[in-house]
């Protein structure tokens, strides 16, 4: 009986995120996202907490940044044999970008950012083929980044900064449920639950002159456990640990001004996503159970340009090419 019960709960727990970019968020701010997040070598605002935390050595006494961007992703599923289409449920995520920096004294300056780095999620209707969602039917993950940041004016050129990330992380996976012998749906599976506390580091540093910028910032990954999440099904109800890791990723951009009132910068970032390999799951009745997931570390270029038509009014353009 315990096997079965085995065949049938790693038959349950084959979810698959299904992201392009992993699963990564870089909208945090409004001004960065107009440039497609290519700020790394330039400090704009309080938002440069998250993008590069050097920049806030460049910046001139108390700041104070914050805002939610509304992002929708939608998944369109062809079957091969039928033709039939699905759409994936329309649904609004809404990461927070929350900075606050201040200027301690010429040298020193301090801040602290609320973001959600990694998350978002995909949900398919009760129309959606059950050989379908018997893999996923519904994938909620949402992260919450705390980082506390300090950083120091080596010159009046350079900044160099070190920070932590305290993270918190929630979960939720749902999917149809088959009977292991017959094949047949019989319910619901899902799994719920949230970690304890992460933690990781970031290190960088900014270069700027009246003509050039440099930035170069490095994130650690983060470790999540998830201790005593709910599990329901039809045949089991069960307690879960588990643990979920955070890529790390690095960031390096250049900023160039063109003219007096215009700018360009050209950012690469590097995701290690290759950290996400699997998820391991401790059911308290039957053990250990592994989900493999195989992700491949990949990167991307951002472009972000700049127009100033006056002290007033910007216009801004950028461009993301992102290899999934």
């Amino acid at each position: 009986m315990l096997k079965t019960f085995s065949i049938f709960i790693c038959a349950l727990l084959l979810m698959q995120f299904s992201f392009g970019a992993g699963y990564g968020l870089y909208e945090f701010s409004a001004s960065s996202s107009s440039l497609s997040g290519a700020v790394v070598a330039r400090a704009w605002d309080a938002s440069t907490v998250f993008y590069n935390p050097s920049g806030i050595g460049f910046l001139q006494g108390t700041n104070f940044y914050g805002g939610v961007t509304l992002v929708t992703a939608q998944t369109n599923y062809k079957q091969p044999v039928t033709g039939t289409e699905y759409d994936s449920e329309s649904a609004i995520h809404t990461p927070l970008g929350i900075y606050f920096s201040h200027q301690i004294n010429e040298k020193i300056s301090a801040g602290i950012g609320l973001t959600n780095p990694f998350g978002l999620g995909l949900e398919w209707g009760d129309d959606f083929p059950v050989s379908g969602r018997a893999i996923s039917q519904n994938v909620d993950l949402k992260s919450f980044y705390i980082s506390p940041v300090v950083a120091y004016k080596l010159t009046d050129c350079i900044s160099a900064s070190a920070g932590l990330d305290l993270v918190l992380t929630s979960i939720t996976l749902e999917q149809a449920a088959l009977n292991p012998l017959t094949g047949a749906e019989i319910g619901t599976s899902k799994m719920e639950g949230s970690s304890g506390l992460g933690i990781g580091f970031t290190v960088s540093a900014m270069y700027k002159s009246e003509q050039w910028g440099a930035g170069i910032l490095y994130r650690h990954s983060v470790e999540n456990k998830i201790e005593d999440a709910d599990f329901t099904s039809p045949l089991l109800n069960d307690k879960i640990d588990g643990e979920l890791t955070f890529p790390s990723f690095l960031s390096i951009g250049v900023y160039r001004k063109l003219l007096d009132n215009m700018g360009i910068e050209v950012d690469y970032m590097w995701y290690n996503w290759s950290v996400y390999d699997k998820i391991l799951l401790t059911f308290k009745t039957l053990g250990p159970q592994e989900i493999e997931q195989d992700y491949e570390s990949s990167s991307q270029l951002r472009l972000g340009l700049h127009y100033d038509l006056s002290e007033q009014l910007q216009l801004r353009m950028g461009y993301i090419y992102d290899q999934t």
